[in-house]
């Protein structure tokens, strides 16, 4: 399976959300022209805090860098230092804001986070972390 495809039709599991001690469920939105009124009712169902939110959302880990395949222990600690850098990131702007989350599709589950920043900075840690 293409790596996209493993993306495609994943799903995320946000833990502490801003706005909500209750786990929020998402998935990447399927374009579709009669969808329109399905996505607006999907995005009903995320707190409000996370959908007031200054920058977009953007699912990461710094696991498995560029879908190769890493031990526990490996991906365990590029996520703590993926941590690091978002706690330095956030603590610099108080429009960023980030969370802990995992993603997970049918056969597999990775733990990553869901980060409010601006593109630049996620760009500029998928690089550093060799996410896409």
């Amino acid at each position: 399976v293409e790596l996209s495809e493993r993306w495609a039709s994943s799903y995320d599991c946000w833990i502490d959300a801003p706005g909500t001690e209750e786990p929020v469920y998402a998935c990447p939105y399927q374009s579709a022209a009669n969808d329109t009124q399905n996505a607006k009712e999907s995005e009903l169902t995320w707190p409000d805090a996370t959908r007031n939110l200054l920058f977009p959302l953007f699912g990461f880990t710094a696991s498995n860098p560029l879908g190769n395949e890493k031990s526990s222990f490996e991906n365990e600690n590029a996520n703590k230092a993926l941590k690091k850098d978002l706690q330095l990131l956030s603590s610099s702007s108080e429009h960023v804001a980030w969370w802990n989350s995992f993603a997970f599709g049918p056969s597999w589950q990775e733990k990553g986070f869901i980060i409010s920043a601006e593109r630049s900075e996620v760009a500029r840690l998928a690089k550093k972390y060799n996410q896409g």
